[in-house]
């Protein structure tokens, strides 16, 4: 699973997670693909992130853009 996690003050839509989205689907992993809608407040973002960890089905790679970087970062180092 790839969980692409947007910036501070972004969101799922962005042009980013879009791009991303898009090009998983055509390599035919769209399903593989998530990209969470994160709360503003950094503690309930990683709770959230932290969720959708705990619940895949398959190994877990993060990328981010700006602080979405930072929470990927985070969270590589603790899992």
């Amino acid at each position: 699973m790839l969980i692409y996690i947007h910036g501070f003050n972004s969101s799922a839509l962005s042009f980013k997670a879009r791009l991303l989205r898009e090009r998983m689907v055509a390599l035919g992993r769209g399903a593989e693909f998530r990209c969470p809608e994160l709360d503003h407040r950094p503690s309930r973002a990683i709770e959230q992130l932290e969720e959708v960890i705990e619940h895949a089905d398959a190994p877990v790679r993060l990328i981010g853009s700006s602080l979405g970087g930072y929470y990927a970062t985070y969270l590589a180092e603790k899992h």
